[in-house]
């Protein structure tokens, strides 16, 4: 396939190829995200070193371009629009680590270990307003409610993640959170494409969950990635911040000799080098990579499925962002 003259290999989309079929967007929407703030505020210029080092994969602002794309939209609204999902983002990091810190995610440092909860706190809010001001500014009622939807979405997924985990329904209630938090602004994404391109209520309510389901199925391969970092793994549960693969085995444990013995692992706030050995043997043991794995290729599958009765469009684009999902999870 041939889009802005990439030729895409035969199996999946390369990084590279994703980024080059809208790369003008997206230094649009670099210098989107850095003209909206005050950079003469103390701390806002590392918050948005923050964001741009965060933005060498773009996969919101890919999905929102390549969807606005499709009903031939490209204009000024889109940059704006991306950098508002890229603020959310980062606020709700910000907010995060108010109520739990670590000394790393995703091998960067977090933010409220930099600047402390005070200045967090006042930086997430401060991101939050530029987002509604920016809004107003672009002056769309249907992407206002959107964004303010996503914004309260992603609250209700903050106060899950701080709710007490029900063992019986562990996965459900990972799979919500994610819902609320990170697959949220997927979806607002993909879906703002469509309230940019002027299509259809119908139209719009497919590429939502186009994106919804994308954003899950992203979520549950960093999952699987990082799964495989024992370092990462150790921090994670010392913080008592779960992953898929370990709300999985909860779930599964439920009933047999092993519950206690896993439920106590997960819950301890001192763990040992061992008890995390411990954690990772039964994690192989019950298969829960192999598991997640195939959550993963469902939640993309209903991806597929969302945008396939969009026949008077060329989805094809859309398409290939779940091909780039299977990737590194061999």
């Amino acid at each position: 396939m041939t889009a802005n003259n990439v030729v895409f290999s035969p199996f999946a989309p390369t990084q590279e190829e994703l980024s080059s079929l809208v790369r003008e967007d997206l230094e649009h929407v670099q210098q989107a995200i850095q003209s909206n703030l005050e950079l003469h505020l103390p701390f806002l210029g590392k918050v948005l070193q923050y964001i741009i080092e965060s933005y060498r994969l773009p996969l919101r602002s890919i999905a929102l371009s390549l969807s606005a794309r499709m009903f031939g939209y490209s204009g000024e609204s889109l940059r704006h629009v991306a950098s508002v999902l890229e603020y959310l983002y980062t606020a709700s990091m910000l907010h995060q680590n108010i109520v739990i810190t670590e000394e790393f995610r995703r091998h960067q440092k977090e933010m409220g270990n930099i600047w402390g909860n005070e200045a967090s706190v006042l930086l997430g809010d401060y991101l939050l307003s530029v987002s509604f001001q920016t809004m107003t500014h672009l002056g769309d009622f249907d992407l206002m409610e959107l964004v303010a939807a996503t914004t309260q979405g992603i609250a209700r997924g903050q106060v899950l993640e701080i709710s007490p985990l029900p063992p019986q329904r562990a996965e459900a209630h990972y799979l919500e959170m994610m819902q609320n938090k990170r697959a949220s602004l997927f979806a607002a994404a993909a879906k703002s494409g469509g309230i940019l391109g002027k299509a259809d209520a119908t139209t719009q309510a497919a590429l939502y969950d186009y994106g919804r389901n994308l954003g899950l199925a992203f979520q549950l391969k960093e999952d699987c990635i990082s799964l495989q970092d024992a370092d990462w793994l150790y921090k994670r549960l010392q913080e008592r911040r779960l992953i898929f693969p370990v709300c999985h085995l909860i779930q599964k444990t439920q009933g047999t000799p092993l519950q206690g013995r896993v439920e106590q692992l997960v819950s301890l706030s001192g763990l040992s080098a061992q008890s995390v050995q411990d954690v990772q043997g039964y994690l192989l043991e019950h298969e829960t990579y192999v598991y997640t794995r195939q959550r993963i290729q469902g939640f993309l599958e209903s991806a597929r499925q969302a945008i396939k009765p969009l026949t008077h469009l060329d989805t094809q684009p859309l398409l290939q962002i779940t091909e780039y999902a299977l990737l590194e999870l061999n």
